[in-house]
């Protein structure tokens, strides 16, 4: 199971997807998309997305080596 470490942490630490490609940890969050070396310890933000309302996210899929993002619309 997953839980928020840092609850009281900002909007842009809401993971909405994660996957792993070899060594690396890809998680999709409301900033953008961010890789970990370190299994999730510290995070780089690799691309950001153009809108900070919240509501648009990047859906990630991967295939083989390759990761895939689109951006959508999170809301209900």
């Amino acid at each position: 199971t997953w839980q928020m470490m840092y609850p009281d942490s900002p909007a842009d630490y809401q993971v909405t997807d994660i996957d792993k490609i070899g060594e690396y940890f890809f998680s999709s969050r409301t900033a953008g998309i961010s890789r970990s070396l370190d299994q999730g310890n510290t995070w780089q933000l690799l691309l950001s997305l153009p809108s900070t309302d919240g509501l648009t996210l990047f859906e990630m899929v991967v295939s083989n080596t390759t990761l895939f993002a689109c951006m959508r619309n999170g809301g209900c």
